[in-house]
C-alpha cells in the first residue's frame, strides 16, 4: 500500500482504524497493520476497582449460567415425571439441587447475606420454586463433573 503521511493514520476514527487494520492484515501487510495499531491515539482511562467491577460482571454472568443449567434440569425432571421415569427425574432434581447449593455457598464464602444472595441471582421460573420445595431436604450425592465447575468459578472470582 502507498505508504501515508502520520497526520492521516493520526486522524483516522476508531472504526476506520479497526476496519484498515483488519484490511490490512487480511491482505497480508503485517508492516501497514502494525503502522495503524502504532498509531492508534492513547487514552486514559478510570473506571471502577477493577475486584469489584469483574466480580460484579462475574457473579451475574455465572449466575444466569447457573439458572439455565438449573432451568434444563428442572424440564428434563419434568418430562421424565410426565413419561414415568423416575430415575432419570430424580437425577435431574438432584443435579439443579447440587448446583443451587454449590452456587449459594460461592455467594456465602463471598460473605453475601441471604437477602444479598437472592438479589444476585435471576429471578427463578415458577416450575424451579416448586420443584426446590420437592428437593428442599435432601442431600445429593456427590457430581465431580459440577464440583469441578465450582472450583474453577472459586478460582477466576477475585473477591475470593
Amino acid at each position: 500500500m502507498k505508504k501515508l503521511p502520520d497526520k492521516h493514520y493520526r486522524n483516522l476514527t476508531s472504526r476506520q482504524r479497526f476496519i484498515a487494520t483488519w484490511e490490512a492484515i487480511g491482505r497480508g501487510d503485517d508492516a501497514e497493520a502494525k503502522r495503524l495499531q502504532d498509531t492508534a491515539p492513547n487514552f486514559t482511562y478510570s473506571s471502577a476497582d477493577h475486584v469489584i467491577r469483574h466480580s460484579w460482571d462475574a457473579v451475574l454472568a455465572i449466575g444466569l449460567a447457573v439458572e439455565s443449567d438449573i432451568r434444563g434440569h428442572a424440564l428434563t425432571a419434568q418430562m421424565a415425571h410426565q413419561e414415568g421415569l423416575t430415575e432419570t427425574e430424580n437425577g435431574s432434581l438432584m443435579k439443579m439441587k447440587k448446583l443451587d447449593d454449590g452456587w449459594k455457598n460461592i455467594l456465602k464464602e463471598i460473605g453475601l447475606s441471604e437477602g444479598a444472595i437472592r438479589a444476585a441471582r435471576p429471578e427463578p421460573h415458577p416450575l424451579v420454586e416448586h420443584l426446590f420445595k420437592i428437593v428442599q431436604d435432601y442431600e445429593p450425592e456427590p457430581d465431580k463433573n459440577i464440583d469441578d465447575c465450582f472450583t474453577k468459578i472459586r478460582q477466576i472470582l477475585p473477591v475470593l
